[in-house]
């Protein structure tokens, strides 16, 4: 449940990209790595030879309409599809788990206020005021510590409350385009699940110490995310595991929500991509760096193209 959750332009595609491809199935062309090839771009073709292109886009976790307007092409690509994969099946039973694996048991007489304290539970209830002030207490005071700390650092709607990646998958089912999870619910919602205690109160105790921080980050991410920098956006992300305070506990929390679900979700849309004609829709975040997912699929002999530049004129 990462707090960095992003996109782009309309995309039309050029000949010269088509001819592209074609050059990297060509055993004398040297195919040169993604990341010395893009300054700038969150949405990929993925291509193997022989197979029709596949499609990756980085998404955000934000319901703000200049991003849904800015990504007319990205759903008229997805629309033609012959699968969509996203991190998760957004359905009722998915939502019943990760509601379950938020909240204290129905049964428990325990409130986020009596785990964590009083003193830490009214900061953390003037920050939310700050954070969403639409949200009722009710909503909050029987969250575990951990869910406390990621809807705390999470952006307010500012629209439908309908975040891009919900808006992909209903568009996606509109068109009866077959619909797939990287992961499960269950999965997801491990990896804070097995964080003991403790750890998630020293966790909601840093969000809300940095919380001034946390929300000016928030408004630079949706920027960065505008301007489709993925480097400006790695460094942030880098910044709020920084600034937890147990940097091993910071290390395997980037290890279990970043790098180990990488690896199973390359692992999981290979099937797709090898079909041809996929549409992939991940966090954005979860493509860079040495164990991002375009390294990992380059590494496993996939092309990748950067197929948005916004410092170019589409034609």
């Amino acid at each position: 449940m990462k707090k960095l959750f992003l996109i782009l332009s309309i995309f039309l595609f050029s000949i010269s990209a088509a001819r592209a491809d074609e050059n990297y199935c060509d055993p004398s062309v040297k195919y040169k790595p993604i990341a010395d090839r893009y300054k700038t771009g969150l949405f990929f073709k993925v291509t193997k030879c022989g197979v029709p292109p596949s499609y990756l886009l980085g998404t955000m976790h934000s319901d703000d309409p200049k991003i849904t307007e800015m990504l007319s092409g990205a759903f008229a690509k997805l629309a033609y599809a012959k699968s969509a994969s996203f991190e998760i099946k957004f359905d009722p039973d998915a939502m019943k788990v990760t509601m379950q694996a938020m909240f204290l048991d129905p049964g428990s007489i325990e409130t986020l206020q009596s785990i964590i304290g009083s003193e830490l539970y009214y900061k953390f209830k003037a920050d939310m005021t700050l954070a969403h002030p639409k949200e009722q207490e009710s909503g909050y005071y029987r969250l575990k510590p951990w869910a406390a700390a990621v809807m705390l650092e999470e952006p307010d709607n500012s629209d439908d409350g309908v975040a891009l990646d919900i808006k992909l998958e209903n568009f996606a089912k509109q068109r009866s385009v077959p619909i797939f999870g990287l992961e499960t619910a269950e999965e997801q919602m491990a990896v804070f699940e097995k964080v003991p205690q403790p750890k998630q109160i020293e966790f909601l105790r840093d969000s809300v110490d940095h919380y001034d921080e946390t929300a000016a980050d928030n408004k630079e991410m949706f920027d960065i995310y505008y301007r489709q920098d993925l480097t400006a956006l790695q460094k942030l992300s880098d910044k709020s595991f920084d600034m937890i305070t147990d940097k091993e506990f910071a290390h395997q929390l980037e290890v279990d929500l970043v790098d180990k679900r990488n690896r199973k979700m390359v692992d999981r849309m290979q099937e797709k991509i090898d079909a041809g004609g996929a549409f992939i829709a991940i966090g954005a975040l979860h493509l860079t760096g040495q164990n991002g997912i375009l390294k990992l699929l380059e590494d496993k002999g996939y092309f990748i193209q950067v197929v948005n530049d916004p410092n170019k004129t589409m034609e």
